[in-house]
């Protein structure tokens, strides 16, 4: 819980603004991970959880019928979701989601490829690119 914490308050937070409904949606997320009966069938807890939180926070918004907000997003205190929030404000959005394709939902260059229309060496090359960009970036903390 306390590991994964805050990686999945920012993702829900991308989506829904309220820091009440998102600390109620993160609370859902692993609650439904800890009964999921499967547990020993998921790959890495880390992807299950990030897709779990993209799905509850758009199941939140279809429910409520609105439209994600353009306001600050909540702040929280964990190390993950300030850096989080820090890598947010420095890569345009493409790039996020480059990374968060390849190191959060555990996607490979190939399938990431597809999906976007590129050659997997291209994806390849964005992503040490973007490591590279961001060691310097952030010395010291990645």
């Amino acid at each position: 819980y306390e590991q994964y914490h805050g990686l999945v308050a920012f993702l829900i937070n991308r989506y829904v603004h309220n820091p009440a409904d998102v600390e109620d949606l993160v609370e859902d997320v692993f609650l439904s991970f800890f009964s999921y009966k499967n547990q020993k069938e998921v790959r890495s807890i880390k992807s299950y959880l990030a897709s779990s939180a993209k799905n509850a926070a758009l199941a939140y918004l279809a429910k409520a019928e609105t439209e994600p907000m353009e306001e600050e997003p909540a702040s929280y205190t964990s190390p993950m979701s300030t850096f989080l929030l820090e890598l947010e404000a420095y890569l345009d959005e493409e790039e996020m989601n480059l990374l968060f394709d390849y190191y959060v939902y555990d996607l490979s260059a190939k399938e990431i490829a597809k999906e976007k229309g590129v050659s997997p060496e291209s994806v390849r090359m964005r992503i040490s690119r973007l490591k590279k960009r961001l060691s310097q970036k952030f010395k010291g903390r990645l």
